[in-house]
């Protein structure tokens, strides 16, 4: 490799996991199996033989769910040691404030569910859900998913096949658990636009944007 070399490096950023109005777990839904902080990755960066040149977090949206770690590195003839104790409190902090949000959310639904209710929306966070839906006993009251996109429709998600909205159109006064945090109140709109009386069922007191 040149000695003059630079890598460009776009990851999640790990401080702006924990914050208000997160999605318990949902910085998971993203594809990565590691997860950086500014510190732990320029650690990493150095014991590979890499020096930082510049380093910064870029807010990607209004509620920082795609916020994103930027390093521009270049070729170094120090190595340094990977200590990454920082990032590995940063990552406990956040799950544990997840599992606080995701049991808060739970009760609440404990109390709230229907006898029986579909669920509007398909995706990873409905994929969370479902399980913690089944430990609760919650799973069988749900009849039907649905969901709006087109590539998930007769797909399987548990033991039920994705349907599209128009599904819902069969029972109007049918509740509708909204299982989505960042488009929630979007759906919301929809489904009332569909049937303006159809009791909905949300799981966030508001909807991060």
């Amino acid at each position: 490799m040149p000695a003059q070399a630079r890598i460009l490096i776009e990851v999640p950023a790990l401080e702006r996991f924990v914050r208000a109005r997160s999605e318990p777990y949902g910085e998971f839904s993203l594809e990565h199996i590691q997860y950086f902080s500014r510190q732990s990755l320029v650690r990493l960066m150095s014991a590979l033989g890499y020096q930082p040149l510049a380093i910064s977090i870029v807010a990607l949206d209004d509620a920082g769910a795609c916020d994103s770690l930027f390093g521009l590195f270049a070729r170094s003839k120090c190595h340094g040691e990977i200590v990454a104790a920082e990032a590995k409190n940063s990552m406990i902090e956040y799950l544990a404030r997840s599992r606080r949000d995701m049991e808060r959310m739970l009760r609440t639904l404990m109390k709230t569910a229907p006898p029986t209710f579909a669920i509007y929306g398909a995706g990873s966070h409905s994929a969370r859900l479902l399980p913690a839906l089944s430990e609760r006993g919650l799973l069988d009251r749900v009849n039907l998913i649905a969901d709006g996109n087109p590539n998930l429709q007769g797909k399987l998600l548990s033991r039920f096949s994705i349907l599209p909205p128009q599904a819902l159109d069969d029972d109007p006064s049918l509740p509708v658990l909204i299982s989505s945090h960042r488009a929630q109140a979007a759906i919301a709109a929809a489904l009332q636009g569909r049937q303006p009386r159809r009791p909905l069922l949300k799981l966030y007191p508001v909807d991060a944007r």
